[in-house]
């Protein structure tokens, strides 16, 4: 191929820094295979290597990024480079980066994949253990969920225990891959093999904080601090070891009025929110009115942890004669 010998114009250099700039997609694919990129159609993957690098391709395919790239680089191959003997060589090395990129990518992934299936079941354990105790820690069986190939990290993990039925499992999830960041939904699963544990763990809580009969607590429940137990135990020597929130209550009524749904709020701020505000880090309370058991009026009351306050707020009042209602502020001291 003949080159010329005339200098490189301020037009060459501009279509060259863009040539060079064309190769981003490339750079991205490969950053893709290493880092990885989220994958959902299979379920909660963290895809890494080849298999990333084909869905960001895919992506950038789709979002015509990579398709004007790589007509834009035909394009200076056949009208730019081969003016100058330089550009050819900028271009070869350009080229040739990208194909060293991809050749790394592989075992580097292949690496990050056999570190996160050794580490995560132990994090998780760790996990778990400071969560639910170390006794019911060690006797987990920890395995990912679905099939997954050596270029994918499972997200989702699915939990064995004896503290449910057998055959049944709960689900620890990371996100991101790689921090010490897990949720799960053992209270979930628990609560829907024990199905009386919450209410039965509510009445005792009214008990000894001396709720008024008419008035129903809704506990969330954090966690449990198993020991020992097994499924089919008594559940109730879990209570003293529940860790919980109580973040609404259910007050049950015979007819409401403005003046009594008024009064319903300011007796829950003053004698039932006292008892139970230590359980829960936000400033939101939650009131429910049912007439005759029927759902009736939502009430939230802020108790000045974060604005001005405190203050109830009416949010939803339908279905009921006070409807309308929504909105309404009541000033609570």
């Amino acid at each position: 191929m003949d080159y010329s010998d005339e200098r490189m114009t301020s037009g060459d250099i501009i279509l060259t820094i863009f040539f060079l700039g064309s190769f981003f997609p490339y750079g991205h694919i490969i950053y893709t295979g290493i880092n990885g990129i989220y994958f959902g159609l299979q379920g909660f993957v963290h895809a890494y290597g080849l298999a990333a690098m084909i869905i960001d391709a895919v992506y950038m395919t789709f979002y015509l990024l990579l398709p004007i790239c790589l007509i834009y680089q035909i394009w200076y191959a056949v009208h730019v480079m081969k003016k100058h003997r330089i550009l050819k060589i900028i271009s070869l090395a350009a080229v040739g980066t990208v194909i060293l990129g991809f050749i790394i990518v592989i075992p580097v992934s292949d690496c990050i994949v056999r570190a996160a299936a050794e580490e995560d079941p132990v994090r998780i354990r760790e996990y778990l253990a400071d969560k639910y105790g170390e006794e019911f820690a060690s006797d987990v069986k920890i395995e990912a969920s679905g099939n997954f190939d050596s270029s994918t990290i499972s997200r989702d993990y699915y939990v064995h225990t004896d503290v449910l039925p057998a055959g049944s499992y709960f689900t620890v999830h990371n996100d991101p891959p790689h921090d010490d960041v897990y949720v799960d939904d053992l209270m979930e699963v628990f609560s829907e093999t024990n199905d009386q544990y919450i209410r039965e763990f509510a009445d005792k809580l009214e008990k000894d904080l001396d709720i008024a009969d008419n008035i129903d607590l809704e506990p969330t429940v954090n966690s449990i601090d198993f020991g020992d137990y097994r499924h089919g135990d008594d559940y109730k020597v879990l209570f003293d070891r529940t860790v919980y929130e109580i973040g609404s209550v259910r007050m049950h009524l015979d007819g409401f009025t403005r003046d009594n749904v008024f009064e319903c709020v300011s007796s829950v701020w003053k004698e039932v929110y006292p008892k139970t505000k230590e359980t829960k880090e936000d400033g939101l309370f939650a009131i429910y009115l049912l007439d005759k058991d029927y759902y009736c009026i939502t009430i939230y009351i802020w108790d000045g942890s974060y604005e001005d306050g405190p203050y109830a707020e009416i949010v939803d009042s339908s279905d009921t004669d006070l409807s309308g209602m929504e909105g309404t502020r009541i000033e609570l001291d």
